[in-house]
This record gives structure tokens, C-alpha cells and sequence, in this order.
């Protein structure tokens, strides 16, 4: 594809709206024998961050801040 074009598309990648925290949830307990909030704490239900493969949420773990990211499937 022309660069021009590639450009748009990449704005495309990152500007992708979040899905619900339920449809995150449910995509971590996909991957993970252990529920989200058994592992986290204080997990922010509003996305730090979205894209087109994946969706960032913060949250803690043993008293850090951590990012915990769930890829779509």
C-alpha cells in the first residue's frame, strides 16, 4: 500500500473505542484459571488505553500498580 495510506491505517489501529469491562473480564478469564479480581485489586473499570488487538486497564497487584492488558480474541 501506498505510505499515505498506511497512515491512516495506523491511526485506525490506535484509535479503536474500549469494549465493556464485562467483555474484558471475560477475555481474561478466557487465558486464566483465576478470576481478574482475585489476582488484582482496585481494578479501574475505564480503559487506560484501547487499540485493535488489545485493551489496557490498571489496577494492583501485591501493592504496585500495574497495567494489565487483555488481548481480543
Amino acid at each position: 500500500l501506498p505510505e499515505e495510506y498506511l497512515w491512516e491505517l495506523q491511526d485506525l489501529q490506535d484509535k479503536v473505542p474500549p469494549k465493556s469491562f464485562i467483555e474484558f473480564s471475560e477475555g481474561w478469564a478466557l487465558d486464566h484459571s483465576q478470576k481478574l479480581q482475585e489476582v488484582f485489586s482496585d481494578i479501574s473499570e475505564t480503559a487506560y488505553a484501547s487499540a485493535s488487538t488489545a485493551q489496557v486497564h490498571t489496577g494492583f497487584h501485591n501493592g504496585r500498580k500495574v497495567a494489565i492488558k487483555v488481548l481480543y480474541k
